[in-house]
């Protein structure tokens, strides 16, 4: 199938790429951030992996599994073809312990300022330790830590001229998010492989 390049303005796609090593699989997380210029340039995509990695680094290691190790971080503009991008090398372990399905993925939900369902966007996070998970779905005292850390990605992106955002193809732009919630089912995430989405 060839690739449809869909332009989306103003807009920065963040992989975020893990291995689980009990069984060699590997996921990817996504995250966009809304750019003050329309097509974001090299230096502003260098600028917000760098603004993610550390908040990789500083909150959301804290609440992934030992299991998995973030060995990559890797952005690019939305707004161009080709894109310009960047990627840097990383060796991020998660600090809870271990979880015996991999694929559990707590969903948090990103809103922009309008209830439109293309201002909805989703993100999928990597399992959590074992502690977190349960019948019923995920701790809600775990998954209020995760809105906050989202809430400092987001402050940690405004600092630098950027917001985190909701992109849409459709409408072939991203809006800045207003607010972030989330879903207190246990979400499983199967289309997780980088290419795929998550």
């Amino acid at each position: 199938m060839p690739y449809l390049f869909e332009p989306v303005v103003a807009c920065v796609e963040v992989k975020l790429l893990a291995h689980w090593r009990t069984y060699s699989e590997t996921a990817v997380m996504t995250l966009h951030a809304k750019t003050p210029t329309s097509a974001p340039d090299a230096a502003a995509v260098e600028e917000i992996v760098a603004i993610s990695q550390t908040w990789v680094e500083d909150q959301l290691a804290d609440l992934v599994s030992a299991d998995w190790t973030i060995y990559s971080i890797y952005g690019e503009s939305m707004a161009v073809n080709p894109p310009p991008f960047f990627a840097v090398s990383t060796a991020i372990n998660g600090t809870q312990e271990p979880v015996d399905e991999p694929l559990h993925a707590p969903l948090i939900l990103l809103h922009g300022p309008r209830a439109a369902r293309t201002e909805l966007g989703k993100s999928y996070v990597f399992a959590p330790g074992a502690s977190f998970v349960g019948e019923a779905g995920y701790q809600t005292a775990y998954l209020a830590d995760l809105v906050t850390a989202y809430q400092l990605l987001n402050t940690a992106l405004a600092d630098g001229g950027y917001n985190l955002a909701v992109d849409s193809k459709k409408m072939g732009q991203c809006v800045f998010v207003n607010s972030v919630t989330y879903s207190p089912r246990l979400t499983i995430q199967k289309r997780r492989r980088p290419g795929f989405g998550g």
